[in-house]
């Protein structure tokens, strides 16, 4: 049902991309945009089902939010010279979040039916969960200018310097009502400062635009995981028996991100407003993590990828003007 809701609401909604729509062609330019990220096709896996032959349980990762801010001036406005250069500041970040669940926590009639793939223990218990937050942000400086290519229109070719980070909570519950369970933190961080590369091609067409962007941004640095278990003893509530794990992997992360957009000018009291509409898709590769790290019945690694992408479909509104 969740992955119908997320093609449904991405094909039938435009949204979020950095469009350069030439609202303005003299002095400081802002964008900001707002918009949903539906996470398409990556998934952990988090329990074992010892019910149903022993079947890996998989979460897929959900929706989310993100937001833009883009701002260009011309190097003239920033006193170096007359070149027809803008320099560029933007900043964006994506949020997404899901859970699952399999199992009854107060069943007492099956009190071990979950076994796990993620943390450091193994056991046997009536409930596993698993909660998962990203956040991808970055944060890029760059040069653009504008080439009349054709009548009213327009190619922005674009290079720079961009951070990327990402970062990921995945909570983990194995719980066994009258015994032991095991709570688990299994976290990732990624970041890196790398190389920008990227290009519009606006129609303008009176007061009325639309267009396509390419963007490629790659940037090498080093990927942890952290994993931490906890023994949670009820009654009497109390913790104890903590273990911990830690992987690190030196990964270049390339992100490909190829969008298209619609908009239209407004003229408010003197002040050209863009408004647009656009979608994007973005696929950042070697970015997650998804090994199973338990090895009760499946070997370590054996489920998921060392190496994952992070491919989201987004989509918005901005609002550009120029002062």
């Amino acid at each position: 049902m969740k992955r119908m809701s997320r093609h449904y609401f991405a094909a039938v909604v435009i949204g979020l991309s950095s469009v350069h729509a030439n609202a303005a062609d003299e002095g400081i330019s802002l964008t900001i945009g707002a918009g949903m990220a539906s996470v398409e096709d990556a998934e952990v896996f988090y329990a074992i089902d010892t019910d149903k032959g022993d079947a890996a349980l998989p979460a897929e990762y959900d929706e989310g939010d993100n937001i833009l801010i883009d701002a260009t001036a011309p190097l003239s406005a920033l006193g170096l010279g007359d070149s027809g250069l803008r320099a560029g500041l933007r900043y964006q970040s994506s949020k997404t979040s899901t859970d699952e669940s399999v199992g009854r926590y107060d069943d007492p009639a099956s009190p071990c039916n979950i076994s796990p793939t993620l943390g450091v223990k193994d056991n046997c218990w009536n409930q596993g969960s698993i909660d998962i937050e990203t956040e991808a942000t970055t944060l890029a400086l760059y040069l653009e200018t504008d080439m009349d290519v054709g009548e009213r229109l327009t190619l922005t070719p674009r290079v720079g310097l961009v951070e990327v980070s990402f970062d990921e909570e995945r909570d983990v519950g194995y719980l066994y009502e009258g015994g032991t369970s095991t709570l688990v933190d299994d976290d990732s961080s990624f970041s890196g400062v790398g190389l920008l590369l990227g290009a519009d091609l606006v129609q303008q067409q009176e007061q009325f635009f639309w267009g396509a962007g390419l963007e490629m941004t790659q940037v090498s640095s080093t990927r942890r995981r952290d994993i931490v278990d906890l023994e949670l003893q009820t009654p009497p509530g109390s913790f104890s028996d903590l273990n911990a794990a830690q992987l690190k992997s030196d990964v270049t992360v390339t992100t490909l991100t190829i969008g298209a957009h619609i908009g239209k000018r407004f003229d408010l009291s003197g002040t050209p407003v863009d408004v647009v509409l656009a979608v994007d898709h973005q696929s950042m590769s070697n970015i997650l993590d998804t090994r199973n790290t338990q090895a009760d019945i499946y070997p370590r690694g054996s489920l998921g990828d060392k190496n994952d992408s992070f491919d989201t479909l987004n989509y918005g509104i901005q609002v550009r003007t120029s002062f």
